[in-house]
């Protein structure tokens, strides 16, 4: 499948934290028509597994299914639900913006985020002007009372996500896909599309692909699952090299807009390869083989520095004992907004590295220092 079609799909589920089964049901979908078997773990993460032929260390890659939004807190006897922020949602973003509302069956009801219409708002009203607190706004589902709300199926603890589609800018300096939850839609798109590439060429060692659950409210999922996968390999080979690496596979802010000043990265500069974030600094060693297998695919990089943000990669590097680990970042503008924009000649640079990268590590020295 195309690779924006295939993101599209998956950026337009409803999947907040702990509540991704729609996307889940959607990629282990995808796996299975190309021939995979997915496995679905207690705590919802999914894995995939291409079996290497025996000539390479293992790759763990990790992308995450969840989106940052919210759940019902309390529904008020007036038939408006109040919510409780899972994840970093912008608040400035909320009001007046479509969501889908999950009932205990599983199903999408639409609803949207009332605010104080200015027809009623005096000229001096601090609505006009303050960002409202999550805890004050409330979602409007069109219901006259509570006792109508709770019998469509919704209850407390139901999530409540964005109800954006996904559409493209067509300029003449490329295409651009805006919507929600490319963080980490988008790396799970890239994921599924390595995975139909690896089915065609086979991996020197086993390449598995984690698609994990409740980054956006602390990396639970991947911190979790990462130890049952990489528990299976020794810590290095008999040379003292790794014989498993890590890369967690996520989304990142860039810094080329009008009212941010000295960020590092743009919007279709090519991907990003992280150096620091606020969880991890990655394994000198892997850098240097993205940054060689960016070379022999012929994709730009830029090289990212930024402390406010995590990823997976924090948990993988110490899953099951010490792993060499790396971050590929997508850059993307307005993050954790419903309006989340990338790039897809920076979609596709990403892919085009990350195939390269799994050629290229049987030939790559990934010990720390070098031989010694």
């Amino acid at each position: 499948m195309d690779l924006i079609e295939l993101t599209r799909r998956l950026c337009d589920l409803s999947g907040p934290s702990g509540h991704e089964g729609h996307v889940a049901r959607a990629v282990i979908g995808h796996a299975r028509t190309l021939g995979a078997r997915p496995e679905v773990d207690p705590l919802g993460n999914v894995a995939v597994v291409v079996p290497g032929t025996g000539r390479g260390p293992a790759l763990l890659l990790s992308a995450h299914m969840d989106e940052v939004g919210f759940v019902v807190r309390r529904i008020e006897p007036s038939g408006f639900l109040r919510v409780e922020r899972v994840g970093g949602a912008d608040l400035r973003t909320l009001p007046a913006q479509p969501v889908w509302v999950h009932t205990s069956d599983g199903d999408l009801l639409p609803g949207h985020f009332g605010t104080k219409t200015g027809h009623m708002a005096g000229g001096s009203d601090a609505d006009r002007t303050r960002v409202v607190p999550y805890d004050e706004l409330y979602v409007d589902i069109g219901a006259a009372d509570e006792a109508t709300v709770r019998g469509l199926g919704i209850t407390e603890g139901n999530a409540v996500g964005w109800a954006v589609a996904t559409r493209t800018y067509d300029t003449p300096t490329g295409r651009f896909i805006v919507g929600k939850s490319f963080d980490d839609r988008a790396g799970c798109a890239l994921q599924l599309l390595l995975l139909e590439h690896l089915r065609a060429h086979p991996p020197a060692g086993d390449v598995i692909l984690l698609f994990s659950v409740q980054e956006e409210v602390g990396v639970w999922g991947a911190e979790a699952a990462a130890p049952r996968w990489l528990s299976r390999y020794p810590s290095t080979d008999p040379e003292g090299r790794p014989a498993v690496v890590a890369l967690a596979l996520d989304q990142t802010a860039v810094g080329d807009i009008p009212d941010v000043r000295g960020g590092l990265l743009r919007l279709g500069g090519g991907p990003a390869i992280k150096l620091l974030d606020h969880w991890l600094i990655p394994q000198a060693a892997v850098v240097r083989g993205l940054e060689q297998a960016a070379g022999r695919a012929g994709v730009r990089v830029q090289r990212e520095v930024l402390r406010s943000i995590g990823t997976d990669g924090g948990p993988l590097s110490r899953a099951s004992g010490p792993v060499a680990t790396g971050v590929l970042s997508i850059p993307s503008r307005y993050s954790h907004s419903p309006a989340e924009m990338v790039s897809e000649s920076d979609l596709r640079g990403c892919l085009q590295l990350l195939a390269a990268f799994v050629e290229g590590l049987p030939e790559m020295d990934l010990r720390p220092w070098g031989p010694l």
